[in-house]
Protein backbone atom coordinates (compact mmCIF):
# COMPACT_ATOMS: atom_id res chain seq x y z
CA UNK A 1 0.00 0.00 0.00
CA UNK A 2 3.16 2.09 0.08
CA UNK A 3 4.33 4.71 2.54
CA UNK A 4 2.02 7.30 1.64
CA UNK A 5 -0.90 5.25 2.43
CA UNK A 6 1.43 3.97 6.59
CA UNK A 7 1.66 8.07 6.68
CA UNK A 8 -1.83 8.72 5.78
CA UNK A 9 -2.72 6.33 8.65
CA UNK A 10 -0.57 7.77 11.17
CA UNK A 11 -1.64 11.19 10.71
CA UNK A 12 -5.42 9.76 10.83
CA UNK A 13 -4.07 8.58 14.73
CA UNK A 14 -2.53 11.53 15.68
CA UNK A 15 -5.80 13.55 15.05
CA UNK A 16 -8.01 11.16 16.50
CA UNK A 17 -6.33 10.76 19.66
CA UNK A 18 -6.27 14.84 19.86
CA UNK A 19 -10.06 14.17 19.68
CA UNK A 20 -9.82 11.83 22.82
CA UNK A 21 -11.33 13.21 25.45
CA UNK A 22 -14.23 14.72 23.13
CA UNK A 23 -15.16 11.42 21.50
CA UNK A 24 -15.65 9.89 24.82
CA UNK A 25 -17.73 12.90 26.45
CA UNK A 26 -19.75 12.27 23.18
CA UNK A 27 -20.07 8.86 23.50
CA UNK A 28 -21.56 9.30 27.15
CA UNK A 29 -23.52 11.60 26.17
CA UNK A 30 -25.21 9.42 23.57
CA UNK A 31 -25.65 6.31 25.89
CA UNK A 32 -27.27 8.55 28.32
CA UNK A 33 -29.80 9.30 25.97
CA UNK A 34 -30.40 6.20 24.02
CA UNK A 35 -29.88 3.74 26.81
CA UNK A 36 -31.15 4.94 29.82
CA UNK A 37 -31.08 1.47 31.35
CA UNK A 38 -27.21 0.92 31.09
CA UNK A 39 -27.32 3.80 33.91
CA UNK A 40 -29.03 2.83 36.43
CA UNK A 41 -26.59 3.10 38.48
CA UNK A 42 -24.94 6.14 39.66
CA UNK A 43 -22.75 4.50 42.24
CA UNK A 44 -19.11 6.58 41.74
CA UNK A 45 -17.37 3.34 40.95
CA UNK A 46 -19.42 2.16 38.05
CA UNK A 47 -19.48 5.38 36.48
CA UNK A 48 -15.30 5.45 36.88
CA UNK A 49 -15.31 1.45 35.43
CA UNK A 50 -17.26 2.26 32.26
CA UNK A 51 -15.63 5.57 31.35
CA UNK A 52 -12.20 3.96 31.93
CA UNK A 53 -13.56 1.16 29.26
CA UNK A 54 -14.57 3.83 27.08
CA UNK A 55 -10.83 5.40 26.79
CA UNK A 56 -9.45 1.98 27.19
CA UNK A 57 -11.35 0.71 23.64
CA UNK A 58 -10.75 3.93 21.91
CA UNK A 59 -6.99 4.15 22.96
CA UNK A 60 -6.52 0.09 21.91
CA UNK A 61 -8.76 0.19 18.55
CA UNK A 62 -7.31 4.01 17.18
CA UNK A 63 -3.55 2.21 17.59
CA UNK A 64 -5.07 -0.98 15.75
CA UNK A 65 -6.26 0.97 13.03
CA UNK A 66 -3.74 3.09 12.11
CA UNK A 67 -1.30 0.68 11.86
CA UNK A 68 -1.26 -3.40 11.45
CA UNK A 69 -4.76 -3.83 12.20
CA UNK A 70 -5.03 -6.31 14.04
CA UNK A 71 -8.11 -8.08 15.32
CA UNK A 72 -7.34 -8.00 20.23
CA UNK A 73 -7.82 -11.54 21.09
CA UNK A 74 -8.94 -10.08 24.87
CA UNK A 75 -10.90 -7.34 26.05
CA UNK A 76 -8.68 -4.71 27.26
CA UNK A 77 -8.81 -5.20 31.34
CA UNK A 78 -10.94 -1.74 32.01
CA UNK A 79 -13.40 -3.38 29.84
CA UNK A 80 -13.59 -6.82 31.64
CA UNK A 81 -14.19 -5.05 34.92
CA UNK A 82 -16.52 -2.65 33.31
CA UNK A 83 -18.59 -5.93 32.09
CA UNK A 84 -18.26 -7.58 35.52
CA UNK A 85 -19.89 -4.40 36.89
CA UNK A 86 -22.90 -4.36 34.83
CA UNK A 87 -23.39 -7.78 35.48
CA UNK A 88 -23.54 -7.55 38.99
CA UNK A 89 -25.95 -4.52 39.12
CA UNK A 90 -28.29 -6.20 36.98
CA UNK A 91 -27.98 -4.18 33.77
CA UNK A 92 -28.91 -6.65 30.84
CA UNK A 93 -26.54 -7.64 28.08
CA UNK A 94 -28.37 -5.73 25.83
CA UNK A 95 -27.93 -2.41 27.34
CA UNK A 96 -23.99 -3.46 27.22
CA UNK A 97 -23.68 -4.16 24.08
CA UNK A 98 -25.57 -0.92 22.63
CA UNK A 99 -23.12 1.23 24.49
CA UNK A 100 -20.84 -0.65 21.89
CA UNK A 101 -22.97 0.16 18.99
CA UNK A 102 -23.13 3.53 20.08
CA UNK A 103 -19.26 3.96 20.56
CA UNK A 104 -18.68 2.25 17.18
CA UNK A 105 -21.01 5.41 15.54
CA UNK A 106 -18.83 8.07 17.68
CA UNK A 107 -15.89 7.16 16.42
CA UNK A 108 -16.62 6.13 12.83
CA UNK A 109 -18.38 9.71 12.37
CA UNK A 110 -15.06 11.28 13.61
CA UNK A 111 -13.08 9.30 11.56
CA UNK A 112 -14.57 10.50 8.61
CA UNK A 113 -14.52 13.97 10.04
CA UNK A 114 -10.72 13.85 10.25
CA UNK A 115 -10.48 12.16 6.85
CA UNK A 116 -12.14 15.01 5.15
CA UNK A 117 -9.98 17.51 7.00
CA UNK A 118 -6.49 15.75 6.39
CA UNK A 119 -6.82 13.85 3.13
CA UNK A 120 -7.10 16.05 0.23
CA UNK A 121 -7.01 13.45 -2.79
CA UNK A 122 -10.41 11.53 -3.09
CA UNK A 123 -8.82 8.29 -4.07
CA UNK A 124 -6.81 7.92 -1.02
CA UNK A 125 -9.35 9.56 1.38
CA UNK A 126 -11.48 6.79 -0.25
CA UNK A 127 -9.61 4.00 0.57
CA UNK A 128 -8.38 5.08 4.20
CA UNK A 129 -12.26 5.11 5.06
CA UNK A 130 -12.06 1.34 3.40
CA UNK A 131 -9.76 0.46 5.36
CA UNK A 132 -10.99 2.10 9.06
CA UNK A 133 -14.43 0.78 8.58
CA UNK A 134 -13.73 -2.74 7.83
CA UNK A 135 -11.47 -3.04 10.93
CA UNK A 136 -14.13 -0.65 12.85
CA UNK A 137 -16.62 -3.32 11.93
CA UNK A 138 -14.15 -6.32 13.00
CA UNK A 139 -13.08 -4.61 15.83
CA UNK A 140 -16.45 -4.15 17.85
CA UNK A 141 -17.37 -7.75 16.21
CA UNK A 142 -15.33 -9.29 18.40
CA UNK A 143 -15.58 -7.19 21.56
CA UNK A 144 -18.68 -7.91 21.82
CA UNK A 145 -18.53 -11.78 21.53
CA UNK A 146 -15.67 -11.18 24.07
CA UNK A 147 -18.32 -9.16 26.47
CA UNK A 148 -21.36 -12.03 25.74
CA UNK A 149 -19.04 -14.50 27.11
CA UNK A 150 -17.34 -12.22 30.10
CA UNK A 151 -20.73 -10.92 31.32
CA UNK A 152 -22.69 -14.87 31.12
CA UNK A 153 -19.53 -15.92 33.11
CA UNK A 154 -20.23 -13.53 35.55
CA UNK A 155 -23.40 -14.37 35.55
CA UNK A 156 -23.84 -17.43 36.19
CA UNK A 157 -20.58 -17.40 38.59
CA UNK A 158 -23.68 -14.72 40.31
CA UNK A 159 -26.65 -17.00 40.30
CA UNK A 160 -24.08 -20.30 41.46
CA UNK A 161 -22.50 -18.19 44.40
CA UNK A 162 -26.55 -17.33 45.55
CA UNK A 163 -27.64 -20.67 44.70
CA UNK A 164 -24.89 -22.16 46.99
CA UNK A 165 -25.97 -19.90 50.15
CA UNK A 166 -29.77 -20.52 50.09
CA UNK A 167 -28.62 -24.57 49.63
CA UNK A 168 -26.81 -23.67 52.55
CA UNK A 169 -29.45 -22.37 54.76
CA UNK A 170 -31.96 -25.03 53.02
CA UNK A 171 -29.47 -27.52 54.52
CA UNK A 172 -29.08 -26.06 57.73
CA UNK A 173 -33.28 -25.79 58.23
CA UNK A 174 -33.57 -29.29 57.21
CA UNK A 175 -30.82 -30.34 59.84
CA UNK A 176 -32.46 -28.30 62.57
CA UNK A 177 -29.96 -25.50 62.62
CA UNK A 178 -31.02 -21.63 63.08
CA UNK A 179 -30.72 -19.62 60.58
CA UNK A 180 -31.61 -15.95 59.36
CA UNK A 181 -34.94 -16.47 58.34
CA UNK A 182 -34.99 -12.81 57.14
CA UNK A 183 -32.18 -14.14 53.97
CA UNK A 184 -34.74 -16.69 52.56
CA UNK A 185 -36.68 -15.40 50.39
CA UNK A 186 -40.03 -17.72 51.38
CA UNK A 187 -42.21 -17.92 54.40
CA UNK A 188 -40.97 -20.45 56.94
CA UNK A 189 -44.41 -19.95 58.98
CA UNK A 190 -46.49 -20.33 56.03
CA UNK A 191 -48.28 -24.09 54.90
CA UNK A 192 -45.98 -25.91 52.66
CA UNK A 193 -46.03 -28.72 50.41
CA UNK A 194 -42.72 -29.63 49.68
CA UNK A 195 -41.58 -30.91 45.88
CA UNK A 196 -38.42 -32.78 44.07
CA UNK A 197 -38.32 -32.45 40.47
CA UNK A 198 -35.69 -33.90 37.76
CA UNK A 199 -35.41 -32.87 34.02
CA UNK A 200 -34.84 -29.41 31.76
CA UNK A 201 -36.91 -27.04 32.97
CA UNK A 202 -38.39 -28.85 35.47
CA UNK A 203 -37.32 -25.71 38.27
CA UNK A 204 -39.60 -23.49 35.87
CA UNK A 205 -42.43 -25.92 36.05
CA UNK A 206 -42.90 -25.83 39.52
CA UNK A 207 -42.57 -22.27 40.13
CA UNK A 208 -44.98 -21.68 37.27
CA UNK A 209 -47.34 -24.63 39.40
CA UNK A 210 -47.03 -22.04 42.49
CA UNK A 211 -47.65 -19.14 40.64
CA UNK A 212 -50.98 -20.48 39.36
CA UNK A 213 -52.28 -21.01 42.62
CA UNK A 214 -51.50 -17.99 43.37
CA UNK A 215 -48.38 -19.50 45.83
CA UNK A 216 -45.07 -18.73 46.73
CA UNK A 217 -42.11 -20.80 45.61
CA UNK A 218 -38.45 -21.94 46.99
CA UNK A 219 -36.22 -23.99 44.83
CA UNK A 220 -32.51 -25.09 45.32
CA UNK A 221 -30.64 -27.57 43.26
CA UNK A 222 -30.18 -31.02 44.34
CA UNK A 223 -28.51 -34.08 44.08
CA UNK A 224 -28.28 -35.35 40.28
CA UNK A 225 -29.52 -33.04 38.57
CA UNK A 226 -32.72 -32.84 40.71
CA UNK A 227 -34.77 -29.54 41.91
CA UNK A 228 -35.96 -29.47 45.48
CA UNK A 229 -38.91 -26.79 46.20
CA UNK A 230 -41.42 -26.16 48.13
CA UNK A 231 -44.34 -24.27 47.58
CA UNK A 232 -46.64 -22.45 50.38
CA UNK A 233 -49.01 -20.00 51.09
CA UNK A 234 -52.21 -20.20 53.05
CA UNK A 235 -54.12 -21.14 50.15
CA UNK A 236 -52.57 -24.43 50.51
CA UNK A 237 -55.00 -25.49 53.22
CA UNK A 238 -57.94 -25.71 50.51
CA UNK A 239 -57.62 -29.20 48.97
CA UNK A 240 -58.94 -28.06 45.68
CA UNK A 241 -55.77 -26.00 45.54
CA UNK A 242 -53.69 -28.86 46.74
CA UNK A 243 -55.47 -31.06 43.89
CA UNK A 244 -54.89 -27.74 41.28
CA UNK A 245 -51.14 -27.98 42.03
CA UNK A 246 -50.37 -31.59 41.48
CA UNK A 247 -52.98 -31.94 38.71
CA UNK A 248 -51.58 -29.35 36.54
CA UNK A 249 -48.15 -30.84 36.10
CA UNK A 250 -47.64 -31.00 32.71
CA UNK A 251 -47.07 -35.01 30.97
CA UNK A 252 -43.53 -34.64 30.21
CA UNK A 253 -41.93 -33.62 33.83
CA UNK A 254 -41.73 -36.11 36.83
CA UNK A 255 -42.69 -33.99 40.50
CA UNK A 256 -43.19 -35.69 43.63
CA UNK A 257 -45.20 -34.14 46.19
CA UNK A 258 -44.89 -34.45 50.45
CA UNK A 259 -48.20 -33.70 52.50
CA UNK A 260 -49.19 -30.67 53.29
CA UNK A 261 -47.36 -29.44 56.35
CA UNK A 262 -47.57 -26.42 58.65
CA UNK A 263 -44.59 -23.92 60.09
CA UNK A 264 -40.57 -24.84 60.23
CA UNK A 265 -41.37 -28.57 61.04
CA UNK A 266 -44.23 -29.42 58.02
CA UNK A 267 -41.53 -27.79 55.86
CA UNK A 268 -39.05 -30.24 56.91
CA UNK A 269 -41.50 -33.30 57.46
CA UNK A 270 -42.81 -32.57 53.91
CA UNK A 271 -39.65 -32.76 52.35
CA UNK A 272 -39.25 -36.13 53.72
CA UNK A 273 -41.96 -37.58 52.44
CA UNK A 274 -40.86 -35.42 48.87
CA UNK A 275 -38.21 -37.46 48.74
CA UNK A 276 -39.67 -40.98 49.74
CA UNK A 277 -42.17 -40.40 46.83
CA UNK A 278 -39.36 -39.44 44.43
CA UNK A 279 -37.34 -42.48 44.86
CA UNK A 280 -40.28 -44.89 44.47
CA UNK A 281 -41.90 -42.77 42.25
CA UNK A 282 -39.04 -42.66 39.72
CA UNK A 283 -38.85 -46.46 40.53
CA UNK A 284 -42.18 -46.98 39.08
CA UNK A 285 -41.62 -44.70 35.98
CA UNK A 286 -44.47 -42.52 37.42
CA UNK A 287 -44.99 -39.38 36.33
CA UNK A 288 -46.67 -37.35 39.13
CA UNK A 289 -46.73 -39.11 42.65
CA UNK A 290 -47.72 -37.59 45.87
CA UNK A 291 -46.25 -39.29 49.33
CA UNK A 292 -49.84 -40.71 50.30
CA UNK A 293 -49.84 -42.66 47.45
CA UNK A 294 -46.72 -44.19 48.36
CA UNK A 295 -46.54 -44.17 52.02
CA UNK A 296 -47.08 -48.16 52.92
CA UNK A 297 -44.47 -49.05 49.94
CA UNK A 298 -42.16 -46.47 52.04
CA UNK A 299 -42.54 -47.79 54.94
CA UNK A 300 -41.83 -51.07 53.77
CA UNK A 301 -39.84 -51.14 51.23
CA UNK A 302 -36.52 -49.93 52.73
CA UNK A 303 -34.50 -52.78 53.41
CA UNK A 304 -34.72 -54.69 49.72
CA UNK A 305 -33.66 -58.30 50.80
CA UNK A 306 -36.90 -58.56 53.38
CA UNK A 307 -39.00 -56.86 51.09
CA UNK A 308 -38.21 -59.23 48.36
CA UNK A 309 -38.69 -62.47 50.65
CA UNK A 310 -41.96 -60.54 51.98
CA UNK A 311 -43.05 -60.75 48.59
CA UNK A 312 -42.14 -64.31 48.13
CA UNK A 313 -43.94 -65.92 51.12
CA UNK A 314 -46.91 -63.71 50.52
CA UNK A 315 -47.32 -64.03 46.96
CA UNK A 316 -46.25 -67.70 45.88
CA UNK A 317 -46.68 -68.61 42.68
CA UNK A 318 -48.13 -64.92 41.83
CA UNK A 319 -44.71 -63.72 41.91
CA UNK A 320 -43.66 -65.42 38.80
CA UNK A 321 -42.80 -63.48 36.03
CA UNK A 322 -45.55 -64.95 33.31
CA UNK A 323 -48.35 -63.64 31.52
CA UNK A 324 -51.07 -65.44 33.69
CA UNK A 325 -49.33 -64.55 37.04
CA UNK A 326 -49.67 -60.85 36.03
CA UNK A 327 -52.79 -61.28 35.23
CA UNK A 328 -53.87 -62.64 38.12
CA UNK A 329 -52.46 -60.33 40.15
CA UNK A 330 -53.71 -57.73 38.07
CA UNK A 331 -57.43 -59.29 39.28
CA UNK A 332 -56.78 -59.43 43.22
CA UNK A 333 -55.52 -56.03 43.08
CA UNK A 334 -58.37 -54.51 41.46
CA UNK A 335 -60.56 -56.85 44.02
CA UNK A 336 -58.93 -55.31 47.09
CA UNK A 337 -59.53 -52.21 45.25
CA UNK A 338 -62.87 -52.28 44.36
CA UNK A 339 -64.10 -52.86 47.84
CA UNK A 340 -64.02 -56.94 47.47
CA UNK A 341 -66.79 -56.78 45.03
CA UNK A 342 -66.34 -59.02 42.22
CA UNK A 343 -68.86 -57.73 39.67
CA UNK A 344 -66.87 -53.92 40.31
CA UNK A 345 -63.70 -55.60 39.67
CA UNK A 346 -65.37 -57.21 36.36
CA UNK A 347 -66.25 -53.45 35.41
CA UNK A 348 -62.85 -52.03 36.18
CA UNK A 349 -61.14 -54.42 34.33
CA UNK A 350 -64.11 -54.88 31.63
CA UNK A 351 -64.06 -59.00 32.00
CA UNK A 352 -66.88 -61.19 32.83
CA UNK A 353 -68.20 -61.79 36.68
CA UNK A 354 -67.67 -65.35 35.86
CA UNK A 355 -63.91 -64.90 34.29
CA UNK A 356 -63.04 -62.47 37.55
CA UNK A 357 -64.83 -65.32 39.83
CA UNK A 358 -62.84 -68.22 38.26
CA UNK A 359 -59.86 -66.15 38.95
CA UNK A 360 -60.07 -65.16 41.99
CA UNK A 361 -60.71 -69.23 42.93
CA UNK A 362 -57.95 -70.23 41.14
CA UNK A 363 -55.78 -67.80 43.21
CA UNK A 364 -56.66 -68.97 46.15
CA UNK A 365 -56.57 -72.83 45.49
CA UNK A 366 -53.16 -72.70 44.49
CA UNK A 367 -52.10 -69.96 47.81
CA UNK A 368 -53.97 -72.41 49.89
CA UNK A 369 -56.28 -70.31 52.07
CA UNK A 370 -58.94 -67.72 51.17
CA UNK A 371 -57.65 -64.04 49.74
CA UNK A 372 -59.05 -62.33 53.06
CA UNK A 373 -57.80 -64.27 55.27
CA UNK A 374 -54.54 -61.88 55.25
CA UNK A 375 -55.64 -59.61 52.80
CA UNK A 376 -53.36 -56.23 54.29
CA UNK A 377 -50.32 -58.87 53.84
CA UNK A 378 -50.93 -59.41 50.66
CA UNK A 379 -52.05 -55.88 49.36
CA UNK A 380 -48.80 -54.89 50.60
CA UNK A 381 -46.96 -57.65 48.76
CA UNK A 382 -48.72 -56.53 45.59
CA UNK A 383 -47.95 -53.56 46.08
CA UNK A 384 -44.12 -54.02 46.33
CA UNK A 385 -43.67 -56.83 43.78
CA UNK A 386 -44.86 -53.80 41.33
CA UNK A 387 -41.92 -51.81 42.88
CA UNK A 388 -39.52 -54.27 42.69
CA UNK A 389 -40.55 -55.71 38.98
CA UNK A 390 -39.70 -52.53 37.82
CA UNK A 391 -36.91 -51.41 36.26
CA UNK A 392 -35.02 -49.04 38.53
CA UNK A 393 -33.65 -45.77 37.35
CA UNK A 394 -33.93 -44.29 40.27
CA UNK A 395 -30.38 -42.61 41.56
CA UNK A 396 -29.31 -44.79 44.46
CA UNK A 397 -30.95 -43.87 48.04
CA UNK A 398 -27.51 -42.17 49.33
CA UNK A 399 -27.69 -39.60 46.07
CA UNK A 400 -30.55 -38.20 48.06
CA UNK A 401 -28.98 -37.56 51.61
CA UNK A 402 -26.75 -34.43 50.77
CA UNK A 403 -27.57 -31.04 48.80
Amino acid sequence: MGDSMDQRMATLRVRLRDRHRPMVEEMLQRMRVDIPAFFSSDDPDFVTLYTASCYAHLGLMLDQMTSDRVIPEALPTAAVEETRAVAQWGISLEALIQTYRTGHSVIWEHTMDVAEQTIDESTVRSQVLKLSSRYLFAYFDRMIVLVTEVYEGERLSLFRESDRRRRQMVRDLLDGLPIDQSKLPYRLTDTHMAAISIGEGSEGVIRRLAARSGLSCLTVRGPTQSVWAWIGGKNLRDVATQKAVVAAVPSTTFVAFGEVGEGLEGFRISHREAREAYRIGRQLGSRTLQYADVALLSLTSHDATLAREFIQRELGFLAEDDQRAEELRTTVRAYFDAGHNASATANRLSLNDRTVGYRLRTVEEKLGRPLLSRRDELSVALRLHELYASKPDTPAADDLDQL
